[in-house]
């Protein structure tokens, strides 16, 4: 039983893991049974027979289940994956394209609109941490934390689904999008937050100074 487990790509075993917080597997790994009470995060390309968790869980691309998942709060799952016999899920599971499936059990089961809502270009999976200022462009989604202590600035479309904390300030431009529906997440700057059009934050913003722009 581990308190904090992060694989590592390529990693195997047979044996069964177990974490009373967050689990961070890698790309390119083969797992039996997996559990979690945190959040648990999957890279692309990697085989798990069994997975559940007390938390959310994130898969990446091309990740693939043999026999069942299931999370206590939500499920996200990235294109191509297979999601075994039974995928099950407290609140939504979230289903971008070329997923496969035998069972889907959850509150909400959704699609990707693709008319409205471009694929991301690609996902970082996992908390940012950086002792200087943070800059990110483009059509990123990033499945965790940034922490900075330096400036955070976010441009481009890119998505955040975990809390934003900045020692200094935090500029979101236009098109971000900070959280995710129904559930609280932070934005927190010891300085200014700047805000541009069509941001959107699930939660609560806290700063010394805020404007939009």
């Amino acid at each position: 039983m581990l308190y904090e487990f992060r694989t590592g790509d390529n990693f195997e075993t047979e044996n069964i893991i177990y974490t009373l917080k967050d689990l961070y597997i890698g790309k390119n790994c083969r797992l039996k049974e997996v559990y979690s009470k945190g959040t648990l995060y999957v890279d692309e390309n990697s085989e798990v027979r069994a997975i559940a968790s007390d938390s959310d869980m994130f898969l990446g691309k091309n990740v693939f289940i043999k026999r069942w998942i299931d999370s206590m709060k939500s499920i996200f799952v990235s294109a191509k994956c297979n999601l075994g016999v039974v995928a099950s899920a407290g609140e939504n599971i979230v289903l971008s394209q070329g997923v496969k499936f035998e069972r889907l059990f959850a509150k909400r089961i959704m699609t990707y609109n693709i008319a409205k809502e471009k694929e991301k270009d690609s996902y970082i999976i996992g908390t940012i941490k950086s002792d200087e200022d943070i800059e990110i462009k483009g059509n990123i989604e990033i499945v965790g934390n940034l922490i900075s202590e330096g400036k955070i600035k976010l441009h481009d479309n890119v998505a955040v689904k975990g809390n934003v904390f900045s020692q200094v300030d935090i500029e979101l431009n236009n098109g971000i999008r900070i959280g995710i529906e129904n559930k609280i997440k932070s934005v927190v700057a010891n300085g200014k937050v700047i805000l541009g059009e069509d941001v959107i934050v699930y939660g609560f913003i806290s700063s010394k100074e805020g404007e939009t722009k």
